[in-house]
């Protein structure tokens, strides 16, 4: 189901990522890749290093259960959408 609402925060009307559910550089270039806004998606990768998101948060469910993501949703889900963290990039 197609939706223009982030399944973690439930904001709308946001820019967004797709997050491999286990990190690339864990092996998951082919695996599945959920629709989350850029902020929850910055916000994933500034808490949990790539080893727990490939054996512990590797799931959206998970990802939405945690207590890290629980706490961020409902801080970030009162604000208005807006590009808030700059990951760098890789060279």
């Amino acid at each position: 189901m197609e939706t223009d609402q982030c399944p973690i925060c439930h904001r709308k009307n946001v820019e967004f990522n797709e997050h491999h559910l286990v990190p690339v550089q864990k092996g998951g270039k082919k695996a599945e890749k959920v629709k989350i806004c850029t902020n929850c998606h910055d916000h994933i990768h500034a808490v949990f290093p790539n080893n727990k998101l490939k054996n512990e948060i590797n799931s959206l469910e998970a990802i939405i259960e945690s207590k890290e993501m629980r706490k961020f949703a409902k801080y970030i889900g009162k604000k208005p959408y807006k590009r808030y963290l700059k990951r760098k990039k890789k060279k």
